[in-house]
């Protein structure tokens, strides 16, 4: 192909730009005189369908440096770069032969290899009948212009990053300004090694020194760890290295030490700096110190520790509440006495622990105080985790901001139950003392009348005109009489007391109390066992001995079944303590059913009691006190098993107490 196109080229005598031009297209060509075309500044290369060279004017030798042999029956391909002839044949020629024609910058090579830009315009050559045969293109040289342009670009570019540069030393040296001046430590280090001896310090600023009492030149090519010591927190310094190792951030909170070795806590961030390349290349720390603060820290948290320790210590059940009157906090102890999380209790949780009987008056009371802003004040039942109900003394006074408007409610729950048992136990005592008196009145007022009736029975008993069976019913009445004026006078002995401690024989004081309870000892059939040995008189108050014996041999006979037997028994012993101190022993042991293990170590307690209404939990407390005044000692052993119950009760008096006994 290339062949032939020459051979038409060089067709003629005419060695000019037209001779080039096909036979077939010279039409297209008349108006083209040649001597217009070489005169022309602009090369004109005509192609083929295929790109092959077949005509060019002399411009076209100037601008590219091939002469016309050198062009024609070659391919157009050898204008452009290497890198660039695809573009030729995937965007010049298919626009061409698509739209008709194509306009557009190109990058073109002389002869030479030299790089020129060409304004390149091209358009489809068509035969008679319109059919495509060639293409003919214009090419400007515009490589002074581009390069112009290029090199105003690039002094544009030059200034701008000089100025950018400019404006960037302008900004470094503001941060350097603002790192040196800034409160905080700046250091920086190598990259490498992380492990021992570690990397070294490249950089501090002023507020290091300050900081530390190191001089920069001091710690230049030294490492962060001179800056360790004996309270620095080994596992943060091994946190710290894990990230190192990982190239990762990391913030901790460490002692560090001084020059002189005092200690500072600070605030420690560590970032790795990169590279442009993306390589790691250094570390930057920032260190505030944050000693107050930690001091502030660890004094608040001292506070509330013992604020804690105060509101779990103290007694009383402690809470809060917000303006509405909704709980919001609630004392551990509180949780703990309801068996309830701490959440329970928010808002109007609290109501549910209520007694059903004190819950409408108490909400009432609260909501009203809530309000009118005054202090809140009731007693109610609040339900313990048992399930049993305790009184409380409830209290809650309004916190009020400098406006007037109620900030929150604290309020604390007493628990009143033992005070409550005891006006009980003081009505009881006061009724029984009442009862006392009278009885002591009543005992004192027949006491005459029962001389005299002694007297005269006696008168009566002497007359000798007295059938046996009158006689015989005189005794009788005598021995009655002899009773109740027996009752009568221990009546009166319960309650006219000695004030101060005289001897007494015990053998005497047990036989009186059991003549007293001798009717129900007879009605029950209990038969009573008396082990007497001699001992001498005991200095005390015989009162107070009568009375707790009398409530331990009460006790004896309610729990003794009918028909079962009664011991009491009297013996000289030593005290448990120094066995050269000697005392009296009085063992008083039923046959009961017995008293269960879980409740032995409760029976000496206050109010406490297992007989249900009719006890009042009073007696054996107050028979342990009255024995513990004469510095006596009361033991006892218990079983409930079936072929072997009963209780024991055992009180040991020494016969000389360290202490004088008063009434």
């Amino acid at each position: 192909m290339k062949r032939d196109a020459r051979e038409r080229a060089t067709r003629g005598n005419d060695r000019s730009v037209i001779s080039g031009v096909p036979h077939s297209s010279a039409a297209d060509w008349m108006f083209l005189q040649p001597a217009i075309l070489d005169q022309m500044h602009d090369s004109i290369i005509v192609t083929d369908l295929e790109g092959i060279v077949t005509g060019c004017n002399r411009a076209s030798s100037q601008i590219y440096g091939y002469s016309p042999e050198e062009l024609i029956g070659r391919s157009v391909s050898i204008l452009y770069p290497q890198e660039d002839r695809h573009l030729l044949y995937e965007q010049v020629f298919p626009t061409v032969l698509a739209t008709g024609e194509f306009h557009g910058e190109q990058r073109n090579r002389t002869r030479s290899g030299d790089s020129i830009y060409i304004h390149l315009s091209l358009s489809l050559l068509r035969d008679g009948e319109g059919a495509p045969i060639g293409v003919v293109g214009f090419s400007v040289n515009v490589t002074q212009q581009k390069l112009g342009d290029l090199a105003i670009q690039r002094h544009d570019d030059v200034q701008r990053q000089l100025n950018a540069e400019r404006a960037d030393n302008d900004m470094m040296r503001l941060l350097f300004t603002a790192v040196e001046r800034a409160e905080d430590v700046f250091l920086i280090t190598d990259a490498e090694p992380v492990d021992l001896p570690g990397p070294r310090i490249l950089y501090v600023n002023q507020a290091f020194e300050k900081m530390t009492g190191y001089t920069a030149s001091e710690v230049l090519g030294q490492t962060p760890r001179i800056l360790q010591g004996p309270k620095t927190d080994r596992a943060a310094l091994d946190r710290i290295r894990t990230a190192l190792n990982s190239w990762k951030p990391i913030r901790e909170e460490m002692t560090n030490y001084r020059k002189d070795g005092s200690e500072f806590t600070v605030d420690l961030s560590i970032v790795p700096i990169a590279d442009d390349k993306g390589w790691y290349t250094h570390w930057m720390a920032i260190q505030r110190d944050t000693t107050e603060q930690t001091q502030m820290r660890e004094e608040i948290a001292l506070k509330e520790s013992r604020l804690h320790f105060l509101t779990e210590s103290i007694p009383q059940l402690l809470w809060t509440s917000n303006k509405y009157g909704e709980c919001e906090f609630v004392s551990q102890a509180c949780a703990r006495f309801l068996g309830v999380e701490a959440s329970a209790c928010y808002g109007q949780g609290w109501f549910q622990f209520i007694h059903p009987e004190d819950l409408e008056r108490s909400v009432k009371v609260w909501r009203e105080a809530v309000a009118q802003q005054h202090t809140f004040i009731v007693e109610y039942r609040l339900r313990r985790h048992d399930g049993e109900f305790i009184w409380f003394l409830h209290r809650a006074v309004p916190r009020i901001s400098d406006t007037g408007e109620t900030m929150e409610w604290i309020g604390s729950s007493t628990d009143i139950a033992q005070q409550k048992r005891s006006e009980e136990a003081i009505r009881q005592t006061e009724k029984l003392a009442a009862v006392g008196r009278l009885a002591s009145s009543i005992s004192h007022e027949i006491n005459n009348p029962l001389a005299s009736v002694t007297n005269l029975l006696y008168l009566l008993g002497t007359q000798p005109s007295l059938t046996k069976t009158s006689q015989e019913y005189v005794r009788t009445a005598q021995e009655e009489l002899a009773r109740v004026t027996e009752i009568t006078t221990h009546t009166l002995r319960f309650h006219n007391q000695a004030t101060s401690p005289v001897p007494t024989r015990m053998a005497e004081l047990l036989d009186s109390i059991l003549s007293f309870y001798r009717p129900r000892l007879t009605s029950a059939g209990i038969v009573v066992r008396r082990e007497y040995e001699r001992t001498e008189q005991l200095t005390c108050l015989a009162g107070d001995i009568r009375q707790a014996l009398s409530n331990l041999i009460a006790n004896a006979v309610e729990a003794s079944e009918p028909g079962t037997r009664l011991r009491v028994r009297l013996r000289n012993s030593v005290t448990w303590r120094y066995r050269k101190h000697r005392g009296i022993r009085i063992t008083i042991a039923d046959s009961g059913h017995g008293i269960p293990l879980e409740t032995r170590h409760r029976i000496f307690e206050p109010f406490y009691t297992t007989k249900g209404i009719t006890g009042t939990g009073l007696g054996l407390w107050i028979a342990k006190d009255l024995i513990a005044k004469h510095e006596g000692r009361i033991s006892l052993k218990s079983s409930t098993e079936p072929n072997r119950h009963g209780t024991v009760f055992s009180i040991l008096f020494p016969y000389e107490p360290n202490k004088a006994i008063s009434s």
